[in-house]
């Protein structure tokens, strides 16, 4: 349990409640207290809480985390709003207004709003700054601009004490884009150095991929391959391998064995998002992008985090795939 400005808070989060760390920061030097320390804070206790402390910023902040999880964006921005009527300068609701606007579709407007809310912040803010900076790079890399977003990420892991996973991932993200494979691999390799991380290990194989290396990884993805159960994603790691060495009957045989892994694997009640967009992958590289788009739409629609859709997303926009059999 955590105690943060005379606020109970304990780990027990149900979904319509602002993360444990959200809190303890943003809430700090609210003076408010629940009638049991165990108690999950509901939209009515905050409106409770806010009849009689009406100038508190923090409440109506945490407010509008509840409401953006109970899928009620319209009173999220009103909260957040008010936030920022009674704390211009409290970055994380200039942060939360701005990824709105990007779910709108003004992503323009957002990278504006929290380029000025971070040129303009008070020193107490700037704690913040880094989950900003993560922000930022986000989306600019939505509105396709690779190198200010590149800028921003590497900013952000400057101001970090502590390097950030999201902030090593969108670095990584922009530099794919911008074809800095060598950067790319190196900084991916630092920071597992760092941070113990399967999504890290994960996207330094995809840099050693991308960047035409594969025949260096390749005793680990046969070792993996000869050790563990669900081999499906380390034999599409193979068969682009072996598309690169130009050797398509190989590549198709680990390819259709690694769906009809896939299809045993998937639950249709309750799929592994990843596995959909593992199908996604197989399909694309064997040339069939109406499979690809459609798992990626899918795992799009039951909500799979874009890092697990990234690389679907890519092999979607590149050309990459099984060349055209010889006749």
């Amino acid at each position: 349990m955590i105690r943060a400005g005379g606020i109970f808070l304990r780990n027990g989060w149900r979904k319509a409640a602002v993360p444990v760390l959200a809190l303890a920061v943003a809430l700090a030097g609210a003076e408010c207290a629940w009638p049991d320390p165990g108690h999950e804070i509901t939209v009515a206790d905050l409106t409770a809480q806010i009849t009689k402390m009406p100038e508190v910023p923090e409440l109506y902040f945490q407010r509008a985390w509840n409401y953006r999880e109970m899928g009620k964006p319209a009173e999220a921005r009103a909260d957040f709003e008010k936030t920022l009527a009674l704390n211009p300068g409290f970055l994380p609701a200039s942060r939360e207004l701005a990824r709105e606007e990007a779910a709108e579709g003004r992503i323009e407007d957002g990278i504006g709003r929290l380029r000025k809310a971070m040129n303009s912040a008070p020193p107490a803010q700037a704690f913040h700054i880094p989950g900003c900076d993560s922000v930022l790079a986000d989306l600019l890399l939505r509105g396709g601009k690779n190198e200010e977003a590149l800028a921003a990420a590497q900013d952000g892991l400057k101001r970090s004490p502590d390097l950030l996973l999201d902030l090593c991932l969108l670095r990584a993200e922009a530099q794919r884009r911008l074809g800095k494979h060598d950067e790319r691999i190196r900084d991916l390799s630092q920071a597992m150095g760092k941070i113990r991380s399967f999504v890290l290990r994960e996207k330094w194989y995809d840099a050693m991929l991308d960047a035409g290396r594969g025949d260096e990884i390749l005793p680990e993805i046969e070792e993996e391959l000869g050790n563990t159960r669900y081999q499906a994603a380390w034999l599409i790691r193979r068969a682009r391998i072996r598309l690169h060495d130009g050797n398509r009957p190989g590549a198709e045989t680990d390819l259709r064995a690694a769906l009809s892994e896939m299809e045993s694997r998937l639950r249709p009640e309750n799929p592994d998002l990843s596995l959909i967009c593992e199908k996604g992958i197989a399909h694309t590289l064997l040339g069939d992008r109406t499979a690809g788009q459609k798992a990626l739409d899918l795992a799009r629609g039951k909500g799979a985090s874009q890092w697990m859709t990234l690389p679907l997303e890519s092999l979607l926009s590149s050309e990459e795939k099984l060349p055209e059999k010889r006749k």
